[in-house]
C-alpha cells in the first residue's frame, strides 16, 4: 500500500459539505473539522485535489502534530522535521501563526523562533512583501501544536481568467459554491444571471456544464511544483491534465446569457470568458429593461448595501414579482440581509449560507 500523507482542506464556513462533495467525486474521503476538510492521501490525490476543487481555498500538508509546552520543546519537535522535503534556499518562506489557550501565547515570538531555526537549518529567507514563497503554518490550540505546508501555492479561487473585475466581484470558489448548491447543475438548463458583474457566476457554471476543472482554464502552477522532489509532481500534474482535458464535454453547452446596466463590467465580463474558452451571451440593460425571459434558470448575486434605498427595495420588488408572475422560472439569488427578502414578498427556501468579504450571506431559492 502507498504511505498516505495528512491533508487539510482549506473552505469558507458554510462549504464544507461541498467541498466533501467534490473530494468523494475524487474518492477520497473527507472529514469536517473547523475551518475545511481533513483527509489522507497520494501525492496523486493531493494533485488531484488542487487541480479539481471548486470550492476550495487551497490544500496544506500536515507534517507534524505534537503537545507543546514551551520553546524549547517547540525547538526539539521543529528540528525533527525533515523539511528539506519541503523547502529550498531559492524559495523565501512566510509563516503564519495562531495561538489560542496554550502557554505558548505570543504569535510573533513563535513565528521568529522558527524563522531563525529555518534560516539556520535549511538557508531559508522570510518573504518580501508581494514575493511568491512558501508559506508554513503553526497553529497551537490548548498546547497542541500543528504544523502544515500550503501545497496550492496561490489562492485556488484565482483560475487565472479573470483578469477584469467590476464592482465588489465575488471569488470563483463562491460563484462555483452558488452554482453548485443551486440544483442548477442537475438538469442544466439555460442559465441567466441579471447581474452579472464581471460574469464570474456564469463562467464558474459553463465551467462545470463542459467538465472543465479549474487547473485546466490556465497553466497556474502550485506549490509542490517548487518542493526539492518537484519533478515527481510535475510529471503527475501533466499527467492528471491529460486525464481531465479528455473528459471535457464536448457537445454544445446550455445557453448562458448575463446582462448588467454597467458597460464596464459587460466588457469586462466578455473578457473573462473569452480567456476561459467559453461562449456567453452579454448584454448592457438595467434588469427592468429585460424584455424577454425565455424558460430558463435565474442564478445572481444582486446589489447590496447597508441602506435600504428607493432603488433597491424597487429591485428587489421586481425580483419577486418575476418570480410571482414566472412560476416557470427557478430563480436562485444571495442575500444578504433579511430585509432583501421582505422587500421580494415572496418566501424562499434557504440553500446555502457563507461569508463573502466578511458578510454573511445566504443563497435563496423560490421552490
Amino acid at each position: 500500500m502507498k504511505d498516505l500523507n495528512h491533508y487539510f482542506c482549506i473552505c469558507n464556513p458554510g462549504l464544507e459539505t461541498l467541498a466533501q462533495n467534490e473530494l468523494r467525486l475524487l474518492r477520497i474521503q473527507g472529514v469536517p473539522e473547523v475551518g475545511g476538510l481533513a483527509f489522507s492521501g497520494t501525492d496523486r490525490d493531493v494533485v488531484q485535489a488542487n487541480l479539481c476543487l471548486r470550492t476550495a481555498s487551497r490544500i496544506l500538508q500536515r507534517i507534524a502534530l505534537f503537545p507543546v509546552a514551551g520553546f524549547d520543546g517547540f525547538e526539539k519537535q521543529c528540528r525533527r522535521i525533515k523539511w528539506g522535503r519541503f523547502l529550498t534556499p531559492s524559495v523565501p518562506i512566510d509563516v503564519r501563526v495562531t495561538c489560542e489557550s496554550s502557554r505558548l501565547y505570543h504569535e510573533k515570538a513563535v513565528q521568529e523562533r522558527l524563522l531563525h531555526w529555518l534560516n539556520e537549518d535549511c538557508a531559508v529567507r522570510p518573504g518580501e512583501e508581494g514575493e511568491s514563497s512558501q508559506r508554513i503554518y503553526v497553529r497551537i490550540v490548548k498546547n497542541r501544536c500543528t504544523i502544515s505546508i500550503d501545497t496550492s501555492g496561490d489562492h485556488l479561487h484565482r483560475r487565472g481568467y479573470r483578469l477584469q473585475t467590476a464592482k465588489a466581484p465575488l471569488r470563483e470558489n463562491l460563484a462555483a459554491a452558488m452554482v453548485l448548491a443551486s440544483g442548477w447543475a442537475r438538469n442544466r438548463p439555460p442559465l441567466y444571471d441579471p447581474f452579472c458583474g464581471s460574469g464570474t457566476i456564469l463562467i464558474e457554471a459553463a465551467l462545470i456544464a463542459k467538465r472543465i476543472v479549474p487547473g485546466l482554464v490556465t497553466e497556474r502552477t502550485y506549490a509542490f511544483q517548487s518542493w526539492p522532489d518537484a519533478s515527481k509532481y510535475v510529471e503527475l500534474v501533466t499527467e492528471l491534465r491529460e486525464h481531465w482535458k479528455g473528459q471535457i464535454r464536448a457537445e454544445s453547452q446550455p445557453l448562458f446569457f448575463g446582462s448588467d446596466r454597467d458597460a464596464g463590467a459587460i466588457q469586462a465580463a466578455q473578457e473573462n470568458a473569452r480567456r476561459a474558452g467559453l461562449t456567453i451571451e452579454w448584454q448592457q440593460c438595467s434588469f427592468s429593461d429585460v424584455s424577454y425571459l425565455p424558460d430558463s434558470f435565474v442564478l445572481c448575486n444582486p446589489p447590496y448595501g447597508q441602506r435600504i434605498g428607493e432603488d433597491l427595495r424597487n429591485l428587489y420588488a421586481a425580483l419577486g414579482g418575476l418570480a410571482r408572475s414566472r412560476p416557470d422560472l427557478t430563480i436562485a439569488w444571495l442575500s444578504s440581509d433579511p430585509r432583501w427578502q421582505r422587500a421580494t414578498a415572496m418566501a424562499w427556501q434557504k440553500r446555502l449560507g457563507f461569508s463573502n468579504g466578511g458578510l454573511a450571506v445566504q443563497l435563496l431559492r423560490n421552490g
